[in-house]
């Protein structure tokens, strides 16, 4: 029996390593949220600036949520993991824990709580946030490719799956392969809706347009219709088949004409972001992010001149 407790305590031994150092070091980013749902405004004690500063002391690549992703992002989302922070306070303590969740929203880290009796806001949830960290510390953070979480096509990440050419599910590829490979995917044609049809049908003056149903505050999941405009275009976003497709209502751009699909979106896992197929005026189609700012803007990273430029829409009221 002491032979085997023995045995046991010398396998634990290596095995608890293991299960310690790897939580985090899948992922390359972490995206820090500009305002806390507990909180009332951005950023607000500094609580934000403060997670970014604690996180890059410890050797994270940190993002503020919102702005441009760099391209592997893009490409994987998964790479990047978001934070949150979690309010168990009551009256007399304050009581927070460290949230990380990945790209398909799962918990991948929760930190111990950290918990402060300071009187006054801006100083307890500093010393709350700041207990939180020492879990982090604790992790030893290293980032391992290796460990590398892909956006996979489900039967690509089962063990045992059968192999392409015995199976009749065609290939999928992910973001990542089209950049890659190089390919540059087409828009589709989804059929118009009755309220688009209705819309292109008639002339539209500047501040005209307006959504066909329900107002929005900017997102884009579980609308009929929404109308953005920059200088230039005007375009219809409509929900189709699980996606946003945007279909030009205006055009003071001779490259975009008046009923043509511009713009084929996809939801991603980070709040407010999207994957985008969206034609170029070379009549290229780029497959790239688009994103709301805090404004509501629709924003749209374009590669130009080998740079990246934003394309910024506002909503039509």
């Amino acid at each position: 029996m002491l032979k085997k407790a023995a045995l046991f305590a010398v396998l634990f031994s290596f095995v608890l390593p293991v299960f310690s150092q790897h939580e985090l070091n899948a992922y390359k980013y972490i995206i820090i949220p500009k305002k806390y749902d507990f909180l009332k405004t951005e950023n607000q004690y500094l609580l934000n600036s403060f997670t970014k500063h604690r996180f890059d002391q410890l050797g994270y690549a940190t993002l503020i949520q919102g702005e441009a992703l760099p391209k592997e992002v893009v490409d994987n989302p998964c790479l990047a993991a978001t934070v949150d922070v979690k309010n168990e306070s009551n009256s007399f303590t304050t009581k927070l824990i460290l949230v990380l969740n990945n790209c398909s929203g799962n918990t991948v880290f929760t930190s111990k709580q950290g918990t402060s009796k300071i009187k006054e806001f801006d100083k307890t949830y500093k010393d709350a946030l700041k207990k939180c960290f020492e879990s982090i510390e604790e992790l030893n953070y290293k980032y391992d490719a290796t460990l590398l979480v892909s956006e996979k096509d489900p039967q690509e990440n089962m063990a045992g799956v059968v192999p392409a050419e015995n199976s009749e599910k065609p290939a999928v590829k992910t973001a990542a392969a089209i950049a890659v490979v190089g390919n540059t995917p087409a828009l589709p044609e989804p059929e118009k809706s009755e309220e688009v049809a209705q819309a292109m049908a008639e002339p539209v003056a500047a501040g005209e347009v307006k959504a066909a149903q329900e107002e929005v505050s900017g997102e884009l999941s579980g609308v009929a219709a929404i109308s953005f405009r920059n200088e230039w275009v005007t375009f219809f976003l409509i929900e189709q088949k699980g996606k946003q497709v945007a279909y030009v209502i205006d055009s003071k751009n001779a490259h975009y004409k008046r009923g043509e699909v511009i713009g084929v979106f996809e939801k991603t896992s980070l709040a407010k972001v999207y994957r985008v197929n969206w034609k170029k005026e070379d009549e290229a189609v780029e497959q790239t992010t688009a994103y709301f700012d805090d404004a509501g803007n629709l924003n749209i990273d374009v590669h130009r001149n080998g740079k990246i430029e934003v394309l910024t829409f506002a909503e039509e009221k």
